[in-house]
């Protein structure tokens, strides 16, 4: 799951550029930053079912490579 802020316009042409193919959504207000304490961006966490963060990256290197390591 992709969480991202902006226009959806910008977030859609963000996403393909990077061939991003993960669900998008628009967080208001930033809630999900603010929720996670992150506001660099990029930043990609994995949240297991318990809601625990097991991985963090930040920028877009760091994000391909998580990606790759969750499948």
């Amino acid at each position: 799951l992709l969480v991202a802020h902006g226009p959806a316009d910008e977030i859609r042409a963000k996403a393909a550029q990077h061939d991003f193919r993960l669900t998008t959504v628009r967080q208001p207000g930033r809630r999900v930053s603010k929720l996670y304490g992150t506001f660099a961006t990029p930043a990609a966490y994995v949240v297991d079912e318990e809601g625990v963060i097991t991985a963090r990256a930040i920028g877009l290197r760091e994000i391909r490579d998580l990606i790759g390591a969750v499948g």
